[in-house]
Order: C-alpha cells, then structure tokens, then sequence
C-alpha cells in the first residue's frame, strides 16, 4: 500500500473526536507535518464555513493537516489541501452524543423547564418547546441539541424535513469522505485507518482508561425515547445508520 499523510479530519462534536485528534497531532508531530492552526481559540472557522483568515498562513502556503473544528464543505478545503488529502471523520450513536452534549454544553441550564431526573428524556417528549436554532451571518441555522453531527459535516437544519435532500446529502458524505470511524466500535475503526493509511501500529495506538472506553458503548435506553430521538435528529440517525453499516462492511 502507499503510505499517506496528508489527512483532513472532519472534527465531530462530542463524538470521541478529541481521542482521535490526538493520535492524528502526535502523527503530525512525529512525521514534521504542517498542520491548519486556528488563527484564535481551538476552531477553525466552526460554526461559520472556513474563510482565510480563520487559520495562521503557513511559510510556504502548504499544509498537510486539519483537525480541527471546521464545518464540512469540500470545494473550500480542496484548497488549501493537497491533492492527494484523505478525508476522515466520526460519529457516535445519536443519542450518547445528545446526552453528552448536553452535559458538555450545559443544556438543561439553556433549556429551562425540563422535569424529572432524566433531562434528555424530558427535552425529547416536546423538543420543540425548548428547540431555538442558532442563527448566525454565514452559517446556515443550527442547533446543538438537533442534527448536529450532520451539521458539521456541512448540512444545513432548514433542510432536515426534505427526505430527498438528507438522502443526497448521506450518498454525497459517502462519495467524498474517504472512512467514517464509528466511535462504538473504535478500536475497529482505527485497524480500518491504519490499512487506509499505510501506517504502523504505533501510529493508531492511544491511551484511555478503561472507565471511559466502556461509556462509548451504545447504553441501554428506553426504545420509545430513541424512537423520539429518531424522529427529531433524522439526519444524524440516517447518517449513523449508513456509516455504521458500510463501517462493517469493510471489515467483512
């Protein structure tokens, strides 16, 4: 196989996507890559699409590596990545990545009235009593708590109702993202990386304590609120679905 190293790495939110950035910076770091920095903070442009003055110029204008938050959108990073750039991302079951995301982000204090001792089950019986999309001047609404794994991946919420549009949008992420890690099943996932890059063992190596490994496995839940869950975030889920089938597939 032929040995790679310019990668762009679609950041998901709360999808184990700080693990793997980790394993792609320490590979960066060991092979002399150029790496896209932020030009402030940890992001790159998100939630806005990526403009040029969101990332420090690097001393010839080349760059090897992106990995960190950026909204997907291809014909702006093809470029300023190379040609021969593997396009990588990951998602996480739907539901784990709401419920982190609402402890990461602190939803119950921005959603006031959610009852009872499960808030993610109170805030999926009537999402739309507590549901505001964020709007900002260049990127399209979006919301933390509705289809935001699809989101980062460039598609916009306005269109989660459009059947046509998600299934186009699944089958374009297909086509032009080259593997879709599945955060479930990581360990599977960084063997499929390793063969698709061409690198040794070490460079897909990580460490995590045994605690938190655990937690990326689907929990148990209750059938009607994933069905809810379902229901509102449909674009995540359809993702999810696709990706974690072709997932295994590969492996087969």
């Amino acid at each position: 196989c032929d040995f790679k190293q310019n990668l762009m790495f679609v950041k998901v939110h709360k999808a184990g996507s700080t693990t793997t950035t980790c394993i792609f910076q320490r590979f960066g770091y060991e092979h002399n890559l150029t790496f896209v920095l932020p030009m402030v903070k940890t992001d790159v442009g998100w939630p806005y699409f990526l403009k040029q003055e969101d990332f420090i110029p690097s001393a010839d204008g080349t760059y090897n590596v992106l990995v960190d938050h950026t909204v997907y959108h291809r014909q702006l990073l093809d470029h300023l990545m190379p040609p021969d750039t593997v396009y990588i991302s990951i998602l996480r079951h739907p539901l784990s990545q709401l419920r982190s995301v609402f402890n990461w982000y602190h939803l119950v204090k921005s959603f006031r009235g959610l009852k009872g001792t499960d808030p993610v089950a109170s805030f999926l019986e009537n999402p739309q009593k507590f549901h505001v999309p964020q709007v900002k001047a260049r990127s399209a609404p979006h919301t933390l708590a509705k289809n935001f794994m699809a989101y980062d991946l460039g598609f916009p919420l306005g269109l989660s109702d459009d059947q046509p549009s998600v299934d186009e949008f699944v089958q374009k992420i297909s086509k032009e993202i080259d593997l879709v890690l599945i955060l479930e099943y990581f360990t599977e996932s960084l063997i499929l990386l390793r063969r698709r890059m061409c690198w040794k063992l070490k460079d897909v190596l990580y460490d995590v304590e045994p605690k938190n490994l655990r937690k990326y496995r689907k929990p148990a839940t209750n059938n009607e609120i994933e069905q809810l869950h379902r229901q509102w975030s449909n674009v995540d889920y359809q993702l999810y679905d696709y990706f974690n089938a072709t997932l295994w597939q590969k492996i087969e």
